[in-house]
């Protein structure tokens, strides 16, 4: 394991060397917020956080990213001492091929079809929720493969966090996307420890279209903890809509969005 340290070190120290610091470009963002509390007393809160993402010099073959985040805030013990926490967001190498690419390091996998909770992702992210996108990272090598014109066939084997562990708590899942005129389909399937020795197996089928005006959309599929044998379905439906209020030029944007996920056993 020391040995394996020091190689990846190495490896570290001489990708920075290769890299002048001319050459690098750095971009990000910072939100601060500050808030009152009344609970007997008055009370504040602040908080703050941030990304910093250097934009790193690609080839025709490959492409790199890293992006690190930090954030502060007081801690809940009472004694309102600010406590940071820091981080890397992602931090990959993308290989690029006549067919595809392949991606190896921290990176960000969505499968997402629309729908604000995706009982079918590869993780357990939010797609625009109250304009709020959370998007899962994971540790590994994910494999982007085109099929034809338009489908596509994702495979992703992974860490939810860059830890020693056994490879029997490796995340796997496969995605087949199938975009159609007005339409997307895909097939999922996903293998992740549950943390408790169990693995739990989730597949099934996404649908995305257009209905006139409205946006409709829905996945169904099952659930199933393999040791305990313990299994379940989910179905959802989810509609969207969008229209323009105000005068002309100066018009605003009003989203209607509504879903409904339903395990259907347990």
């Amino acid at each position: 394991m020391r040995r394996m340290s020091r190689m990846v070190c190495a490896a570290a120290v001489l990708t920075a060397a290769l890299v002048p610091a001319s050459s690098v470009d750095i971009g990000g963002n910072l939100e601060s917020s500050v808030g009152l509390m009344y609970d007997g007393s008055v009370t504040s809160s602040f908080s703050t956080a941030g990304e910093l993402e250097f934009f790193l010099p690609a080839t025709n073959d490959i492409t790199p990213r890293l992006v690190l985040t930090a954030a502060t805030a007081a801690n809940d013990e009472g004694d309102y001492q600010p406590s940071a926490d820091f981080g890397v967001k992602y931090a990959y190498l993308r290989y690029h091929t006549d067919y595809g690419h392949l991606t190896l390091g921290r990176q960000p996998v969505s499968w997402s079809y629309g729908a604000m909770f995706n009982p079918f992702d590869f993780g357990f992210g939010i797609d625009d929720l109250a304009g709020e996108t959370v998007t899962p990272s994971m540790d590994g090598v994910r494999s982007f493969i085109r099929i034809g014109d338009r489908a596509s066939l994702n495979a992703v084997g992974g860490y939810s966090e860059l830890t020693q562990q056994p490879l029997d708590e490796l995340d796997f899942g496969a995605r087949l996307r199938i975009p159609m005129a007005g339409r997307d389909v895909s097939f999922n399937v996903i293998f992740q420890p549950d943390g408790n020795g169990d693995t739990l197996l989730r597949s099934g089928a996404t649908y995305s279209g257009d209905l006139g005006p409205v946006g409709i959309y829905g996945a169904a599929g099952y659930y199933r903890l393999l040791h305990e044998q313990r299994d379940d379905a989910a179905v959802q439906l989810g509609i969207d809509w969008s229209w323009e209020i105000g005068p002309e030029h100066e018009e605003k944007v009003v989203y209607l969005q509504a879903e409904y996920l339903r395990f259907l056993f347990d």
